[in-house]
């Protein structure tokens, strides 16, 4: 009995096996042609940009907290306009912050476009300058994905508890984010909190994120005072700071209750206004604890300003409950 013996080589491989194998092959070839791997990377960086935020401590300053009880609490609330790419004058213009800062004895510093690159960060030079605390959120761009991002930061001299972030919502495209980064202070006489945020310039968007803003600081603060700066983009004759000035205080016409109080002026390529607006504002929203502002103001630098908008001072007095004159509504 014999057995014929076939020499060809034979297939082991499964059922449809050499169909799936040329696929693949396939799928390979394509992603390694360069404009393919060129659309995956910039896909790739696209995703880290949206990644969830996280916010960023720096270690607590060595020196005593502020003491309070023959003092002010002054904040400061500043749109440190990051102009990308150009950057210009920035080590100069931040260092005339700085120094403004320091005259004015604020304790307390609300940024908004606050950059990081690769080689800088604003709020990390800012903070050291200082000799401050600071926390940091990323708001638009991501700094290792493309080599530069800004966000909103709390610097202060006081001890810095806690901190929550808050994603606002924007129809402006996936790639623009507004953000809320929110920093529980311990005083000594109480605890307060203090908001940075910078918010869209489309009416809907804003109206909308005005509404969220107000919800989240409440439920943040509870009975406690919270202070909220920034950029609001919005004049103050619009329909939603007329509502927000019905349930926080506007620190700027307390003191100030009429007159001019542009914080942002878009001028002629020749020169010239064209147009000034108020957009910063720092609002007071009471609490148990007894405030009253005792001074506010809008303030730049010069001869170099530090920005294309105006920084927003206020400074607030601690009061017994008794003696206090910002009521809650």
């Amino acid at each position: 009995m014999s057995v014929k013996i076939d020499h060809r080589k034979s297939d082991t491989r499964p059922q449809g096996r050499v169909g799936v194998t040329l696929l693949e092959s396939l799928i390979g070839w394509f992603l390694s042609v360069p404009i393919v791997r060129w659309v995956a990377a910039i896909k790739r960086r696209v995703q880290r940009i949206n990644h969830p935020i996280a916010t960023i401590f720096s270690p607590p300053v060595s020196q005593d907290p502020p003491d309070l009880e023959d003092s002010p609490l002054t904040i400061v609330s500043a749109n440190l306009w990051h102009d990308w790419p150009r950057f210009r004058q920035l080590p100069e213009r931040l260092e005339s912050f700085a120094r403004m800062i320091e005259e004015q004895g604020a304790q307390v510093v609300l940024l908004q476009e606050a950059l990081r690159t690769p080689q800088f960060s604003a709020s990390d030079w800012l903070a050291e300058r200082l000799n401050m605390s600071q926390v940091y959120v990323r708001a638009n761009g991501h700094q290792s994905a493309i080599g530069f991002e800004e966000g909103a930061a709390v610097l202060t001299s006081f001890p810095l508890t806690a901190a929550e972030a808050l994603p606002l919502r924007s129809s402006a495209g996936p790639l623009v984010r507004r953000m809320a980064l929110g920093a529980r202070l311990e005083l000594g006489c109480c605890q307060v909190w203090v908001v940075s945020t910078h918010l869209g310039f489309l009416r809907r968007d804003n109206q909308r994120q005005i509404e969220t803003l107000r919800s989240w600081v409440g439920d943040l603060a509870g009975p406690e005072m919270a202070v909220i700066g920034g950029d609001f983009n919005v004049g103050e004759a619009s329909h939603q700071i007329r509502t927000v000035k019905t349930h926080w205080h506007d620190t700027y016409r307390e003191m100030h209750p009429d007159g001019e109080s542009s914080t942002h002026q878009i001028s002629w390529p020749w020169g010239g206004p064209l147009r000034r607006q108020r957009l910063d504002y720092l609002f007071l929203q009471a609490g148990k604890s007894a405030w009253r502002v005792t001074d506010a103001r809008h303030l730049t630098t010069e001869p170099l300003a530090h920005s294309d908008h105006k920084a927003v001072l206020a400074r607030l007095q601690h009061t017994t409950f008794h003696e206090h004159s910002i009521h809650q509504n």
